[in-house]
């Protein structure tokens, strides 16, 4: 799975009532235990509606989540874009053994969960694929993209933004590639 996005949970009802406060109020203070009690709460209402239909899948997840909630950042709930009300994001840090441990656990919530008065459902979101850059180059003579190497090795130059051709980021290329050379000037382009 690609877990840059995270998941997103989402739930009505009880769900969405026992996060709804709780969430304002940790963006309001925007303090670390805010967001501790945030993500406490968090697992509370995941691991009760999980509860309504699976009663031990619930209890794994709840231990999961309490030893990754003792590593300050084991994972993260965050709110979505929109701020639909009882849809969390949420960022597992897989190098974090406690955050991966929770990985299968919620592969077995994917999907709708009818979680009695929650309607729990948990989901990985698509992500668009960028293309890479090398998609848009124009066969033909890349001499002109050459940047001189004396050029690269000027003190100024490490502050630059260097792309190969397998990136798929990069600054904006402009007419001017080559001839003005500024951090501001967009990507050079290293084959």
């Amino acid at each position: 799975y690609d877990m840059s996005e995270g998941l997103l949970v989402e739930g009505g009802g009880q769900f969405a009532e026992a996060l709804g406060a709780v969430v304002s109020s940790a963006y309001e203070a925007g303090t670390d235990n805010a967001f501790r009690q945030l993500r406490r709460q968090f697992v509370l209402a995941f691991s009760s509606a999980v509860q309504e239909t699976d009663a031990g899948l619930a209890e794994e997840l709840r231990a999961a989540f309490e030893q990754a909630c003792a590593e300050q950042e084991g994972f993260k709930v965050l709110r979505t874009a929109g701020e639909i009300p009882g849809r969390m994001r949420v960022i597992l840090r897989l190098e974090s053994q406690n955050a991966a441990a929770m990985l299968p656990l919620f592969n077995q919530c994917m999907g709708t969960a009818a979680a009695g008065s929650s309607e729990l459902r948990v989901w990985i979101p698509q992500v668009a694929v960028c293309k890479p850059i090398n998609c848009f180059l124009e066969s033909g003579d890349k001499e002109g993209l050459v940047v001189p190497e004396s050029v690269l090795a000027k003190q100024w130059a490490k502050g630059l933004s260097i792309v190969s051709p397998a990136d798929r980021s990069s600054f904006c290329f402009t007419g001017h590639y080559g001839k003005v050379i500024h951090k501001a000037s967009g990507s050079l382009l290293l084959d």
